[in-house]
């Protein structure tokens, strides 16, 4: 995935985060989500990349939810990516 599809991915999470879709402000899904926007912040695309697939596969009804909720924001080469994972 490239820049502006990991900006995508950031945007929705953002939007995630501000609308409290993943469970309350200290939930531990919520501090990965955070620190995920922040590293593609920092456009350290590996990194969040294999963050985003632990987030999937650890915490999957809190990402499935994220994906319904926020899938149409996404590009579909993040929506291909994504749902190999």
């Amino acid at each position: 995935m490239g820049p502006a599809a990991w900006a995508a991915v950031g945007r929705a999470l953002a939007t995630a985060l501000a609308t409290s879709l993943l469970k309350g402000e200290s939930s531990i899904i919520v501090l990965a989500a955070k620190q995920i926007q922040s590293v593609i912040a920092a456009n350290e695309l590996e990194l969040a990349h294999a963050m985003l697939r632990d987030l999937a596969f650890r915490h999957r009804e809190a990402f499935e939810q994220f994906m319904k909720d926020h899938g149409s924001e996404l590009t579909p080469e993040i929506l291909e990516e994504l749902r190999q994972v």
